[in-house]
């Protein structure tokens, strides 16, 4: 009777409620990806490193990169994400816009990620999680690649958005956390105009 309780207890979970983890694609080809975030018909989560990021942004007939950070776990982010789509459904003739996450390169959070985007945000295009190569943790990852694209850059937290002039690859804007969406729509607005 032991034994069959501990199977119960244990193992049959283990094995009957296991989610497969998500595992980020690689990016092969720019030019389908380009293609891909612009036809809506790709649900693929890819790792993104700055230099990825980098050749994605040179390669953009775009004028801009917009790009939004998201996370499952995140209330803000969460929150900001429909305002995000509404804004990439109105500007996506000037700016190329890129969605991306901060979670381990095979996690549950992506698993989970993938699934809200495709089920309750009907995001079907590619979107973009931060390299592992930056660090372990979600957060030292996410402050590493950050500061990459804006040293010294300290207001930031997850939900914000950053704008990219692909002619020269400058950051000219960064929101932070002490902005609202709708000041952080604003002046995105007000950059491309």
């Amino acid at each position: 009777m032991k034994n069959l309780l501990f199977t119960i207890l244990f193992i049959f979970p283990f094995f009957g409620f296991s989610q497969e983890l998500y595992q980020v694609k690689t990016i092969t080809n720019y030019q389908k990806l380009l293609e891909d975030l612009e036809k809506d018909s790709a649900n693929v989560i890819y790792s993104l490193n700055k230099s990825e990021l980098d050749s994605i942004v040179k390669q953009s007939t775009k004028k801009y990169t917009l790009i939004h950070n998201f996370a499952v776990w995140c209330a803000p982010c969460v929150e900001g994400l429909p305002e995000f789509l509404k804004l990439r459904g109105e500007l996506s003739h000037n700016i190329q816009f890129l969605l991306l996450t901060t979670d381990k390169d095979k996690s549950i959070y992506l698993t989970n990620a993938q699934n809200d985007f495709v089920e309750k945000y009907h995001v079907n295009y590619p979107t973009f999680n931060i390299s592992d190569k930056y660090a372990k943790g979600k957060k030292k990852k996410y402050h590493n690649f950050v500061q990459l694209l804006i040293p010294n850059h300290k207001d930031y937290g997850m939900g914000i958005s950053i704008l990219i002039r692909n002619e020269d690859n400058k950051v000219v804007y960064a929101s932070t956390y002490n902005e609202t969406k709708d000041e952080i729509l604003e002046k995105i607005k007000l950059f491309i105009n």
